[in-house]
């Protein structure tokens, strides 16, 4: 694999970390006041993803949909194949990060802990390469 897709990945797994620790935390999928405003980061990504309680930051939610609509198309009953899916067909425009991204929005936005995979464990699984294997 060569260099820029290793530090690719790795800041995915590194911006997965924090996020999945947020997400931990976060009560119920609310818009919340008080949220950082857009910003486009270096490795092409938005954020801040969530808000400083783990709620979706509402305001990222038009440009994760323009770079990830299958993973902003997902809905709160939303099964791992179908999650798999859209992460795998969104990755073929999309980032890792911003796959990531997306999907830890996703995750809080619909409290999908226990349920679904983490964030973390998405990007771990990106990174070996076994997420979208088939």
């Amino acid at each position: 694999m060569e260099r820029s897709a290793l530090r690719r990945l790795s800041s995915g797994l590194a911006v997965a970390a924090l996020i999945s620790s947020a997400v931990a935390m976060a009560p119920a999928a609310q818009a919340v006041t008080g949220c950082a405003k857009v910003m486009a980061y270096q490795d092409g990504t938005y954020g801040p993803v969530l808000c400083p309680n783990g709620m979706p930051n509402i305001a990222v939610q038009t440009k994760l949909t323009a770079a990830t609509p299958m993973i902003m198309a997902l809905r709160a009953n939303a099964t791992e194949p179908a999650i798999t899916r859209a992460v795998c067909t969104d990755l073929r425009k999309a980032s890792n990060p911003m796959a990531i991204n997306a999907y830890a929005y996703q995750y809080s936005r619909y409290q999908w802990a226990g349920t679904n995979l983490s964030p973390l464990g998405l990007g771990r699984r990106l990174v070996e390469g076994t997420l979208c294997a088939n």
